[in-house]
C-alpha cells in the first residue's frame, strides 16, 4: 500500500466555484494542490525550497528550467471562479453573482536569484477557501496529494475532487450535465455528449483503480430522450469507512470478523448473524444494516 500523508483541505465553495481552464494540465494541477498544501502548513505567505515541492509531486527528475516553466504556467494561467457578489467599476456593474471571472490565483510567486528558494502568496480573496474552516457553513473536503498524483488524467483529478466531498452522503447527487461537461473540460474540439459519457466511464475506472473512492452514475435525459439534462452520482463510502475501522485500536476481534466479512461481500445471511452479536456496537450495526438493505435493493 502506498504511503498517504500529505492531506490538503479546502472549502466546498472552492469545488463549487472554480473551473480550471483547458490550459491547466495534469502536472499543473499536481503543483497547484502541492502549493496549497505547503501554504496551509504555514500561512497565506510561505517560503520554502523548490526541492520540497518537486519531491511532493514526484518531479525530481525535472531540470530547474523545466520546473520553473511549470511554476510560471501555474502562476500565470487564469482559472474561472464564480463570483458571489456584484462587482462595480466606475459606477458600472461589470459582474453579477453567478458570473464566471478569469483570474490568477496567486498574488506573488517569486523565484529568488541564485537560490533554490520560492516565495508564494495566495491572493487574499481566495485565502478563505483554504483557511478558517470552523467559520465555514457549507463544509469542507480533503484529499491526499498521493491519491491525486496516481490518476491518469486531468478529468480524473477534477471528477475526483467533485465527488470526494460526497463520500459520506447517502443519497444521489444530481449535477447538471453542462456543469459536469464544463468542469471536465474535454480537450478534443467538437466533443459530443456521448464522448463526455465515455470520458466519465474512463475516469470512473481510473479513480476506482487508483483511489478508495467508488461511485456509479446515471444519465438523466429529457422526456423525448434526446437531451442529457443531468448526471446522478452515487458515491459509496461504506467500504472506505470499514477499512478505516480495521485500523482502529479499540476494534475487537468480533468486530474485525464482521468488517472482514463485509469487505469480502459475503451473502446477506452471513451479515445478519452479526446483528444479534452483543459485542458489536451500534455504529457497526448501522453500517451492516445499510449494506444489507443495499444488497436487497440490488436483487429486486
Amino acid at each position: 500500500m502506498r504511503e498517504r500523508k500529505h492531506l490538503v483541505t479546502y472549502q466546498n465553495e472552492f469545488i463549487d466555484s472554480v473551473i480550471f481552464s483547458k490550459d491547466y494540465t495534469k502536472k499543473m494541477l499536481h503543483l497547484f494542490f502541492a502549493i496549497v498544501y505547503k501554504v496551509q502548513e504555514n500561512s497565506s505567505l510561505v517560503e520554502f525550497d523548490r526541492t520540497e515541492i518537486k519531491n511532493l509531486i514526484k518531479t525530481s527528475n525535472m531540470t530547474n528550467k523545466e520546473f520553473s516553466k511549470l511554476l510560471t504556467d501555474v502562476a500565470s494561467k487564469a482559472f474561472l471562479y464564480k463570483t458571489d457578489e456584484e462587482i462595480v467599476v466606475e459606477n458600472k456593474v461589470i459582474a453579477r453573482p453567478g458570473d464566471y471571472i478569469h483570474e490568477n490565483f496567486f498574488e506573488r510567486l517569486i523565484e529568488q536569484q541564485n537560490s533554490n528558494r520560492l516565495i508564494i502568496q495566495i491572493k487574499p480573496k481566495f485565502k478563505g477557501w483554504f483557511f478558517d474552516f470552523k467559520k465555514n457553513k457549507i463544509g469542507f473536503s480533503k484529499h491526499y496529494i498521493e491519491d491525486v498524483k496516481t490518476l491518469d488524467s486531468k478529468p480524473s483529478i477534477i471528477l475526483f475532487t467533485m465527488l470526494n466531498r460526497w463520500r459520506t452522503y447517502k443519497k444521489s447527487i444530481f449535477m447538471d450535465f453542462e456543469y459536469v461537461k464544463k468542469n471536465l473540460n474535454p480537450e478534443t474540439k467538437g466533443y459530443k455528449n456521448n464522448d463526455v459519457l465515455r470520458l466519465l466511464e474512463k475516469c470512473k475506472i481510473d479513480i476506482e483503480e487508483k483511489t478508495d473512492l467508488k461511485f456509479d452514475f446515471i444519465v438523466i435525459r429529457s422526456k423525448n430522450g434526446r437531451k442529457i439534462e443531468q448526471i446522478a452520482f452515487n458515491v459509496n463510502s461504506d467500504k472506505t469507512e470499514l477499512e478505516d475501522l480495521l485500523k482502529e485500536e479499540h476494534t475487537n476481534s468480533t468486530q474485525l470478523s464482521a468488517i472482514k466479512v463485509i469487505l469480502r461481500q459475503k451473502p446477506v445471511e452471513k451479515l445478519e448473524e452479526f446483528l444479534n452479536d452483543t459485542e458489536i456496537n451500534e455504529a457497526y450495526k448501522i453500517i451492516i444494516t445499510e449494506i444489507i438493505q443495499k444488497q436487497a435493493k440490488s436483487v429486486v
